[in-house]
This record gives structure tokens, C-alpha cells and sequence, in this order.
């Protein structure tokens, strides 16, 4: 019996959540058997730290900020293999709550947008201002160009497009707040890993500096 057919017969009670103002972790439940549920995983990036205990840089977790954002599970093609994945956004700097906060200056968290094994929470891509290697990750897209940009928080759900109906994922579509909209175009024929994600565009730009985006 394949891992589909498994899957169609048994069912999956899986449930996924994030803590928003609580923090920066995310959770992912299993009530397949509502008699005894148990934690299929738990995302923590307030253990992404150094020996000094500062955030690790080189440490794609240590740039998430509050789970404010939804998370959108999905099946995709990743390094030629089928993977029920969960797309969640960067998270929310609780520094936007300040007034002096400058987007200009200040290296934020919670921007772009990470990819985890939906089933061991795995973190499998990421793309951000801030994703100039892996850190961590199975590939990555760097989002620093400044034509791109993506270097303030994703709070929202990320949108997963199938456009060909072929039941994987194609394009991403998100904000930030910092003014911006993007698109990310996925290739799910590729067996390469580093060339999963095809190109990332920035859509919209209504950036204000000084903090008064839309």
C-alpha cells in the first residue's frame, strides 16, 4: 500500500497554529486518535541562539519574529519528491509597535517567508533579505536585491496558488508591512533543491520611510 493510499483510508487529524503575541514558536498536533493526541512537532526559534546566547545568524529560525501568520499546508515537488509542506510568514517585530522603530535602519524580524516538512516540521526553504545562505534550511532564495526588498515582517496567511491543477503548489503570493507585495514562482519539476524556487518578484512598492507604510 503507498503512503497516499494510507493516508486516503486512515485520515489526517493534523492541526497547526502558531501563538501570535505569545510568542515565536509553532505547534503541529496529531488527534488521528482522539484518545490519545500527542505533538507531532514543535518550531521554536527562541532556541536559535549562540554560545553567548544572542540569536545564531547563521540560523534561519533566529529571524522569525511572533507567529502571527496562518499557516497554509500544501503539497509540493521538492527535490523531485512529493511533501505535504506548511508555509508560514516571517512573523511580527514587536518593535513596530515603537515610535522611532525605523524600517530603513532597523534589521527586523519575521521577514519572507519559510517552508517546513509539514509531517516532522523540518525547515526544508526559506527566502528573505536575510536568507544569503541556507542557515539551517534544505535550499534557500536570496530576497536582498534591492528590486526584491523583502526585509520587513510577513504576518498574513501566505496564499498557495495551484494554477495547473496538478495538485502542487506554483506561486506564493503575500505582504509585508512595509508596503509591499510579492509573488514566488515554484518549480516543482526540478529535482535540484537549490533551484525549487524559481524567481521572486515584488509586485506593489507603497514603502514610506520613517514608518508610515500602507
Amino acid at each position: 500500500m503507498s503512503e497516499d493510499d494510507e493516508i486516503a483510508i486512515k485520515g489526517l487529524q493534523w492541526v497547526y497554529g502558531g501563538l501570535r503575541m505569545g510568542g515565536r514558536s509553532y505547534y503541529a498536533l496529531d488527534f488521528s486518535d482522539l484518545d490519545d493526541p500527542s505533538l507531532k512537532f514543535h518550531i521554536n526559534p527562541e532556541a536559535a541562539k549562540n554560545a553567548e546566547g544572542l540569536p545564531d545568524t547563521n540560523n534561519a529560525l533566529s529571524y522569525m519574529g511572533q507567529s502571527w501568520s496562518k499557516p497554509t499546508i500544501a503539497y509540493v515537488k521538492f527535490g523531485g519528491s512529493k511533501k505535504l509542506v506548511m508555509f508560514v510568514g516571517g512573523g511580527y517585530d514587536p518593535g513596530y509597535e515603537s515610535a522611532d522603530y525605523d524600517q530603513n535602519t532597523t534589521t527586523g524580524s519575521g521577514a519572507g517567508v519559510y517552508m517546513f516538512d509539514a509531517d516532522t516540521g523540518d525547515l526544508l526553504w526559506w527566502t528573505s533579505a536575510y536568507a544569503t545562505a541556507a542557515k539551517g534550511a534544505e535550499a534557500f532564495t536570496d530576497s536582498s536585491d534591492e528590486t526584491i526588498n523583502m526585509k520587513y515582517s510577513v504576518v498574513s496567511q501566505i496564499n498557495a496558488i495551484d494554477r495547473d491543477n496538478d495538485g502542487f503548489v506554483d506561486h506564493l503570493y503575500f505582504g509585508d508591512l512595509g508596503g509591499q507585495a510579492f509573488r514566488v514562482d515554484l518549480n516543482n519539476g526540478v529535482t535540484e533543491k537549490e533551484n525549487f524556487a524559481t524567481r521572486v518578484v515584488r509586485l506593489f512598492d507603497q514603502h514610506v520611510s520613517g514608518g508610515a507604510s500602507p
